[in-house]
């Protein structure tokens, strides 16, 4: 897919791309940016994980529940853990099915807890198209390629036409902003 327009290849040339650069570019960074521009809201994100979390919770505990159930007089729930016992043995012929999910469920909840959730911003996310992300993005590709544009808030600066570049090809106006958030991360990193 060209994202480029001729303007914008004639521009990109100026500042020493080559025809393989925009290829990568066209063909790399422009669909991550994109899929990044597109993905949900952060706060959407954080609400589905916490639903996912309160449910497999709950799941997690019923099961529990159920397993522990011959230790104990409630017999509806030993006679119903006695019935999957049966039709798993009759289906899969294994009586673990309660035991290997109670598992999985397990780790399936570390890592949420461990990897996913840490992830997710817990504080009100910027406007996507001011993230320092997408030009974090721009700047490994331009690394990538061989290109040093080290980054600048310079309109004239290559760092910042590449960035403009690809941001009239998303459809959005100027990076400036995200442009200025990437930097500012870069000073708090070093």
């Amino acid at each position: 897919m060209r994202w480029f327009n001729p303007t914008q290849v004639t521009e990109l040339k100026k500042i020493t791309f080559t025809d393989e650069d925009i290829f990568y570019f066209e063909s790399r960074i422009m669909p991550a940016l994109e899929f990044h521009l597109r993905s949900p809201r952060m706060a959407d994100l954080n609400d589905e994980f916490h639903k996912l979390q309160n449910n497999l919770e709950i799941t997690l505990e019923a099961i529990e529940q159920l397993i522990r159930s011959e230790q104990y007089e409630n017999e509806a729930r030993k006679e119903l853990y006695n019935l999957i016992i049966i039709e798993d043995i009759k289906l899969h012929h294994t009586e673990n099915t309660l035991q290997e999910f109670l598992k999985a469920g397990h780790r399936l909840n570390i890592l949420l807890n461990k990897k996913i959730f840490p992830k997710i911003p817990k504080e009100k996310t910027i406007q996507k198209s001011a993230s320092p992300y997408l030009i974090q993005i721009i700047h490994e590709g331009l690394i990538k390629i061989g290109k040093d544009f080290p980054p600048s808030r310079s309109k004239t600066s290559k760092f910042y036409i590449v960035s403009q570049e690809c941001w009239i090809a998303l459809g959005k106006s100027d990076p400036e902003r995200a442009v200025r958030s990437y930097i500012d991360q870069l000073k708090t990193t070093l």
